[in-house]
Parts: structure tokens; sequence; C-alpha cells
């Protein structure tokens, strides 16, 4: 696939800046673009250079016209103009406002191009310079003969690993992202929540139902984002650094029943239902689709009408084939009747939400992670969920199912589809954004605990050193947790944390040599516990990748290899080959070492590895999960029912709370190396802080 390099000129004045890097976002998504954006806060010294090297080095210039030209800009256009002569093509193409007075503003060096006209002046401070931005970057790929692949406003990479950091650089923007991070795809300004149609009714009975389903949350009913006190002030001082979340508006609804809703769409008198699981499982699922299911039960029954709840059988991936993926949950009709469902009898589904695993059948849906196929892929499943007359869909999974159903909510709006999108967070690597804890986090790791217990004990009574691989394909939650509760642990190693197979080596052979003792009466076997995660590839794994004694496959080296050139972070689940290989080189090449270090004992040492990854996620709910994955059902449904959507439910500190899922998808959230948390995990083990 040929990629075309795009220089993008713009005038360093703020709304011109601010509409650039909204087009430089948009341009960037798509997946036969790349281009040179002045990435600098500052000038630098040798700027001038790099402007001119930047032009040499692209294939064509995207010149954004504002109110006014800078020098900088008159300096690129004679730039743009020189590569035209020297190399055709050069392809320019000018952005501009269409009411803008073009009589003295342009360049005369500038080349001759085309035009892209901006329906609306992006300098006005209501401006909506995602919707400008968005028409301007599809009428430069139009310019340019490239199709149009719509980003779904995904960002560019995770720009964020950590709540607080967010929340940090909206509260220091005054309610507006950093350049650094907008750059990204990080939206311009806190975004509010979306809701579908604007006819709503009061519920009947409303007093009556309050009694049943709690107390109605109004609109206005909001959650600050922090509880941290400097961060609650309403004025700027010293102590909030630039304001509090409160005046900035940083905050999200409140989740709990509606005294108005939408659903059902006026004249229907009937509310058809999606619940698609997607991804691998979590304790606890099966309760929150119970909770769906029974809160949208009581909902119909007492306002009578017409209620159809199927569940996807395969998850989103099953959605991308021909057939009918929809199977029947529950229905009831518009005269009241509740015909049986076939093998889903409320005993049944209670049952069901007692036990591990997933009623409904999973998959992942990788294709949905490729941005080049992502919009036809979006488009399939949008087009499955109409043919199946769906109003309100539930989408069950981790990060790349949030993303997904953000991408299904914009592929139904920008088609005039009325179908609402609802996310339930689903991880056990406890890994997505805005959730205090996921439902079955602490299920995975109570049985990663006694695993480890376990293994403690064989590899003490029959000495050896056991290397356990737990979850964790962007982030270490999973191992730290466990290697703290288990107290057992002389090593933990998570993506997050760097380390050399050199340093651990040293580490781990000092640790078995402390517990080593061949004096006659006092004869004792070293032996020792090492937990990874999945995607811990140390810093220095190239020396490795090739040495016999590893035994890696040419799958696992390309896919360590991959991994280690995309900046060591794995979008979706881990490849197996990449959590194979990782095993293989902490295991072996600590073996070898172990063996090969000198003493009589050492040559005999052996290692052996265990992975319980799938034991963790497969365990019947704690019942602090089974009843936490309930109340998020419950909540999903009487939010959705009031319209809104796009959204995820969630708990956050101590309240339930509606997300918006662009702040949702804004990256994946990882274990802070410097916080209280790791600090403590370092403790408990007593290895080093530095492993590099």
């Amino acid at each position: 696939m040929r990629i075309l390099r795009i220089f993008l000129s713009y005038h360093f004045e703020r709304a011109d800046e601010l509409f650039a890097q909204r087009l430089n976002y948009y341009l960037r998504s798509q997946p036969k673009i790349e281009t040179f954006f002045w990435p600098e806060q500052v000038c630098v010294d040798d700027w001038q250079k790099r402007l001119c090297d930047g032009i040499t080095q692209t294939d064509a210039m995207v010149f954004v016209l504002g109110r006014s030209l800078g020098d900088t800009q008159v300096a690129e256009a004679k730039a743009a103009a020189d590569a035209v002569e020297k190399r055709l093509p050069y392809p320019f193409v000018l952005v501009r406002w269409s009411g803008r007075d073009m009589s003295s503003a342009v360049p005369e060096t500038m080349p001759r191009g085309t035009e892209v006209f901006v329906a609306g002046d992006w300098a006005e401070e209501d401006a909506d310079l995602d919707r400008l931005a968005h028409s301007a970057a599809m009428g430069v790929v139009s310019r340019l003969s490239l199709d149009w692949s719509d980003p779904y406003e995904i960002p560019i990479g995770y720009p964020f690993d950590y709540e607080k950091d967010i929340i940090d650089d909206y509260v220091s923007g005054e309610g507006a992202a950093s350049r650094e991070k907008r750059v990204h795809g990080a939206p311009p300004r806190w975004p509010s929540l979306e809701r579908v149609g604007e006819t709503m009714s009061q519920e009947p009975n409303a007093d009556d139902l309050q009694r049943e389903v709690g107390r109605y949350r109004a609109d206005n009913e909001r959650i600050a984002v922090d509880a941290r006190l400097s961060y609650l002030k309403e004025t700027a001082d010293d102590e909030c650094r630039g304001g509090g979340v409160v005046r900035c508006g940083l905050d999200f609804a409140e989740a709990g029943p509606r005294q108005f809703h939408v659903y059902p769409r006026g004249g229907q008198g009937s509310v058809d239902v999606g619940i698609i699981v997607s991804g691998g499982i979590a304790p606890g699922i099966n309760a929150v689709i119970r909770g769906i299911l029974e809160r949208h039960q009581l909902y119909a029954r007492r306002n009578n009408y017409a209620l159809n709840v199927s569940g996807c059988v395969g998850g989103l991936q099953e959605l991308l084939s021909d057939g009918s993926s929809f199977r029947c949950l529950f229905t009831r009709r518009a005269n009241g009747e509740e015909p049986p469902v076939l093998g889903l009898s409320p005993q049944v589904l209670d049952d069901s939400a007692l036990a591990g695993g997933s009623i409904l059948p999973t998959s992942r849906a990788d294709d949905l992670l490729d941005v080049a196929t992502r919009q036809e892929r979006v488009q399939q499943i949008v087009a499955a969920l109409s043919a199946a007359g769906m109003n309100i869909v539930y989408v069950i999974g981790g990060d790349g199912s949030m993303r997904a159903a953000h991408c299904i909510w914009r592929e139904a709006q920008q088609q005039g589809r009325d179908i609402s999108v609802v996310a339930v967070p689903k991880t056990t690597d406890n890994d997505i954004l805005w959730v205090w804890q996921s439902f079955g986090f602490l299920s995975g790791v109570e049985k990663a605990r006694e695993e480890i217990l376990n293994l403690h004990t064989e590899a003490r009574s029959n000495p050896r050193l056991g290397v356990i691989q737990l979850f964790g394909s962007d982030s270490g939650y999973v191992v730290s947790h466990a290697a703290l509760a288990s107290g057992v642990c002389d090593l933990a190693l998570i993506p997050e944390v760097p380390f050399s197979m050199e340093r651990v080596c040293a580490y781990i052979r000092q640790v078995l040599d402390s517990r080593y003792s061949n004096v006659p009466g006092d004869h004792t076997l070293p032996w020792g516990i090492v937990v990874m995660a999945e995607t811990a590839i140390p810093e220095d794994v190239q020396k490795y990748v090739d040495q016999e004694y590893v035994g890696l496959t040419s799958d696992e080296k390309d896919a360590i290899s991959r991994f280690v050139e995309g900046g060591r972070r794995v979008q979706g689940q881990t490849p197996d080959e990449l959590r194979s290989g990782g095993l293989k080189v902490v295991s072996r090449v600590l073996e070898h070492e172990i063996q090969n270090g000198g003493g009589d004992f050492w040559p005999r040492f052996r290692i052996f590895t265990n992975e319980p990854r799938h034991l963790l996620r497969s365990i019947a709910p704690s019942l602090q999960d089974l009843i936490f994955g309930q109340r998020l059902g419950m909540l999903a449904v009487d939010n959705a029912l009031a319209g809104y959507t796009d959204f995820m439910i969630s708990q956050w500190l101590t309240e339930y709370v509606l997300v918006p899922l662009r702040l949702v998808i804004l990256g994946r959230k990882r274990v802070p190396p410097e916080g209280i948390f790791w600090k403590s995990v370092l403790a408990a083990t007593g290895q080093p802080a530095d492993l590099t």
C-alpha cells in the first residue's frame, strides 16, 4: 500500500492552530496518509531547515488559509512552488473558509492547486472544530484522489495511560485538551453525553414505578470526576494549578432511573434489544446479562409494551458473517403474553448468573482494529443490527469492544439509523479507563493468588524456580495485585516497568543463593517464584531471540519484533506467539544463566512454567462481582431507555456514572510505576526498583 506524505501548513495563531490540529488528526487517521505537522510548542534553532526538509520529503501540501498569513506560511508556500518546479507532480490543496475575502490573502508565490471550502469560520468562538475539520479532511482526501475511510473519532494510539493524567490535562487547559493530546485525537473540549431522539414521554404511573426502581435522577445531577479538594475549587489559585474540575465542567452524569423515556419510540409500541458479549470471558458476565434482561422486563410489564430481548451468539465477529446471529432470550407481546423461550427459562437464566463463563458465546473481532478495513466491517455490523430491528444494543466487552461500540454508534448516526449503543466494561486485566475496578477482576485476582500459593508449595516441596504467566496484554494489574496478595513472589514483571534479563538473572540468582545451604545437617535447596504478565518482554530481548537454547519459532520471533517496533504496546488481545515467546525468553534465559553461573549444584537446577490464565477468568463470580455485574446491567437499561447513547456505564470513585465513550477510548489504564501501589508490590517481593 503506497503511503502519501502530506505537509500541513498553517498560521501559528490559536484559532488556525486548533483547526489544523483536528484536520491533522483526521488526515493521519486515514490508512494511506502520513503527515508532517510541526510538533514543537516553541521555535527551535533549526526550525527553518526542518520545515524545508519536511517539504522536500513530502508528496503534497495542504495549506490552511486563516484570517491572516504568517511569515512562515509565506515561506512554506514559496518552498512548495520550488518543489513543483523541481519535481512534478507536487499536489497543492488550499483549505479556506468559503466566506473569506481572498483578494489579498494568497501569497504570490503559492503554486496553483485545488481548493477545499469549509462551510463555517473556525475562528469563531462557538465553532464546531470537529465538524469543520472532518469536512475539510474529506475534501482534501477527495482532491488527492484517495478513498475516504471514516475514523469514527478513534484516537491514534493510546494518548493516555491513567485517568488522573486526563483530568490534569483538561484542567490545565481550562476544560480543553492540550495541543499534544489533540494531535493524537483527544476531544478538543470535555465531551458531553449523546442522546437519541428528541421526543420523550413521562413514565406511566411514574410515582408508583419510582418506588420500585429507585429515585429518579435528573439530567443535571452530575458527579465530579475528581475528589481531590484542590481540583474541586471553582477559582484558580496556587493549589489547583489552573482551575477546578467544577469550573471546567469535568463531570459525569449520575446513573440511575429516569422519569422521562425515549423508548418505546412514538408509534412503535415495542422495544427490540440486542446483547453482545465481545472478547474473552470474565466472572460476572451472566450477572450483567440477567440485570439487563430483568430490568427491561420490569419496565415492559409495568408500562405494558411489547419487548424482544435477543443475544448475539458468537460476539461481534459473528455479526460479520452472513447469517442471523441473534437468539431470543425473552419476548413479550403487545397483549401481555410471554411465550416461553426454548432452553432459556427464568430459572436457567438465574442459575447461569451464578456461574462462570457466558451464556452467550463470545469471540474477538480483530478486523475492527485495522483502520484500513474498519469502516467496511463496522458498516456490516450496523447493517446486521438494522436487519435485526434493534433499537438498543448493549456491548459487554473490553478496551477493543469499547472502541467498537463507539464506531457502531458513529456509523449508525451517519447512516441515520435509530440505534442506541450502550457499553458495559468487561476486562479481567482491569485496563479500561474510567472504571474503578471492573467486574471479574477481583475474582480473577483471588484465583491467581490461590494458584500462586499452590505453585509455591510445588516449588518449595520439590525445590525449583517457578515462572508463572498471568493476564496483562497492556497492563500489570493482575500480576501486581496477585503478587501483593500472595506474599510469596520473589519477582513481578509487568509491561509498564522495563527490565533486562541480565539484571533479572543476577537478582534471581542472588535470591536462590540466599536460600541454598549445603552444610551437613542443615541442607537446604533453593526455590523461588516469578510471576509475569503476558507482554512482559525484556528490554534486551534481541540478545536472546536467536539463541538456540531459547528455542523461539519464526512466528514467535516475528511477534516479538512487531511488539518492539510498535512501541511495546498491544491493541486488542495479545498474539499467542508473543505470549509464548515472552514466556520462553524469561524462563529459558533464567534457566540457562543459572545453570551456567558457576558452582557444582547449579547445573542440575530446574525451572518449571505455568500459565493459569484461563482458570482465572472461567471461575464463578464472587458475591461482590455478582452484585456489581447485576447493578451495571440494571443501570445500563435505566439510562438507555431514556435515550442516552454512546456511553459506558461504570462505577467511578464511589458513584455509578455515564462516561462518554470518547473519553473511554483515549487509552488503556496502566499501573503507574511511580505510584504508591507499585511501590508496595516492590516491598512485598523485595525486588529492586530498577531492573534495567
